[in-house]
């Protein structure tokens, strides 16, 4: 008896001991928060209409006419020396109301049906109701978004397929004249928000302009982007990922712009050159004779940018990342500056972010390991068995207590016929034994009769 006993008792430690470890495995696996990452490259079939940004720098394309008619300027050269005054010189305000208004930027613009293959072209000021045209500025650069309408016109399309007949057109701009005097630039193609991560990346193209004959060797470009897109996890998981649009930010870059123009203001009175700016202004633009005649200047923008970078708001990367990568063909001969977009030609890729080992997977091994060390099935516990076994139990005891209680009142009902008919028997007997008594009473009655009588009756012969 001892023996199976302590059997029972190692055995069971044992079940326990495994069962536990292998429990703390898994747990210590998954409250790592570990991920894993799946790449996918592939040539879309469906495409969605992305913008178009241009960039000119704005020395090229400002009106000396009307600024120094308004301002008293005697500016005109194109030098480079003259530049780099009038980065200085100029106001935020200056730039945007002296550079070329976002109603006159397109000279027309043509794009495929939104049905079929079949290619509309319109001039401006047509041109402006299918698309719309934002001006902003970034370092040394005019730049002008031009983008679909939130709600495209019937024509227009909203999807293409990227596999077509024809030549993959997507939309092609012919820019306005006052544009033609761009010698340096930058196209990118992007998403429908402002380009903060892809501009940066975008190379410079040259368009070996003839200030003298007013013509250029490059005008027409043939545009085209590639999208590396990644999916990440917020906390806990180690990819610690955050989603900016829930504090009013575009992405993370958009962040880091406005506190590097906050922090910029704040500190010099100047408006930094690495950001975008979207809105006219006051102030100036802090400059490159700015950076180099002032150490304090140089350094302060260096520290803002590392600042903001590990700023609490802006430190951690975006949940949804798209990185547009432009690829950008220059042809020679013709005379209109004009960018054609067309779809990919080449792979996309797709970074994706997911659990290493999922809630449901944890729970699943979890309960695996409780019924292996145990012995207890896991449908066992399925509530809905559960339940119906509590209910038979519930109701087993209810008919026992029922039958307990009827059985109790048996008992008392029996107890009593039992008490009744014990009391009449022993009646009986005692009845019995004092008929016997009486009997025995009365024989010895008769006895002492004949005793007395013989007694008498040999007194009475003695007499004689």
């Amino acid at each position: 008896m001892k023996y199976r006993f302590v059997t029972s008792l190692l055995f069971g430690l044992t079940c326990i001991i495994g069962m536990t470890w292998q429990v703390f495995l898994i747990s210590n696996i998954y409250f790592k928060f570990r991920v894993n990452t799946a790449v996918k490259v592939f040539v879309p079939n469906i495409v969605e209409p992305k913008a178009l940004t241009l960039c000119s720098r704005f020395t090229d394309v400002l009106d000396y006419n009307r600024l120094n008619r308004k301002t008293g300027r005697n500016w005109h050269s194109f030098n480079k020396s003259d530049r780099f005054l009038y980065r200085h010189e100029l106001t935020v305000d200056e730039l945007f109301e002296f550079t070329p208004n976002v109603d006159e930027v397109i000279d027309r613009v043509s794009f495929r049906g939104s049905t079929s293959n079949r290619k509309f072209e319109f001039k401006s000021p047509k041109a402006y109701d299918y698309f719309k045209v934002d001006k902003f500025f970034y370092l040394e650069f005019v730049c002008f978004r031009i983008s679909r309408f939130p709600k495209p016109h019937p024509q227009l399309y909203v999807k293409l397929s990227t596999t077509t007949t024809g030549s993959g057109l997507s939309f092609h701009v012919v820019f306005s004249k006052l544009l033609q005097r761009t010698h340096k630039m930058k196209v990118v193609v992007h998403g429908n928000t402002y380009p903060y991560q892809e501009i940066g990346i975008a190379r410079w193209v040259n368009r070996l302009y003839n200030q003298t004959t007013n013509t250029a060797l490059v005008s027409f470009f043939k545009a085209y982007s590639y999208s590396l897109e990644s999916f990440s996890l917020s906390a806990p998981f180690e990819t610690d990922c955050f989603d900016y649009s829930k504090i009013g930010f575009e992405s993370r870059f958009h962040c880091i712009n406005l506190c590097t123009i906050n922090e910029t203001l704040n500190q010099f009175k100047k408006m930094p050159y690495s950001v975008i700016i979207r809105k006219p202004r006051p102030e100036k633009m802090i400059s490159h004779q700015d950076l180099e005649s002032n150490k304090t200047i140089d350094e302060g923008v260096i520290s803002i940018q590392t600042t903001c970078s590990d700023n609490i708001k802006c430190r951690r990367i975006g949940c949804h990342i798209i990185y547009d990568i432009t690829h950008v063909e220059p042809e020679l001969g013709d005379k209109e500056l004009s960018v054609l977009t067309s779809v990919p030609s080449h792979p996309s890729f797709v970074i994706k972010s997911s659990p290493s080992i999922p809630t449901v997977e944890f729970l699943t091994y979890i309960l695996s390991a409780f019924s292996t060390w145990t012995g207890i099935s896991v449908f066992a516990l399925n509530p809905i068995i559960l339940w119906n076994k509590l209910s038979i139990l519930l109701q087993k005891n209810n008919n026992i207590s029922i039958l307990q209680q009827k059985n109790k009142r048996v008992s008392e009902k029996t107890r009593k016929i039992y008490f009744i008919e014990e009391s009449t028997v022993r009646l009986e007997r005692n009845m019995s034994k004092l008929i016997v008594g009486l009997s025995d009473l009365r024989t010895e009655n008769q006895v002492m009769r004949a005793l007395f009588q013989n007694l008498f009756d040999k007194v009475m012969v003695h007499k004689k």
